[in-house]
């Protein structure tokens, strides 16, 4: 099995973790490859504060985590960051 680099471990082994929603203080669960959920309480989007990560700088994340989940998770980096622009 191909060794991972370490920046990509949050992109490759997903953890759940659960946010207080601050409009409903229901507990919101998010796994560290969400950008964006939706709280099941009220139904508005609840994201994390977004850290850098590798996808941000490095030139091999497509093919270390994959190209598909490279895409997706780009395409959920553009979309929250339209959102919350608006």
């Amino acid at each position: 099995m191909r060794k991972l680099c370490p920046g990509a471990a949050g992109f490759t082994e997903v953890m759940p973790d659960v946010l207080p929603c601050p409009w409903c203080e229901a507990d919101v669960e998010i796994w560290s490859d969400e950008v964006e959920v939706n709280c099941p309480g009220c139904g508005m989007p609840i994201s994390r504060e977004r850290v850098l990560g590798c996808i941000d700088h490095c030139k091999m994340a497509r093919e270390c985590i994959g190209p598909e989940k490279y895409r997706r998770l780009v395409e959920r980096i553009k979309s929250a960051t339209k959102k919350r622009e608006s």
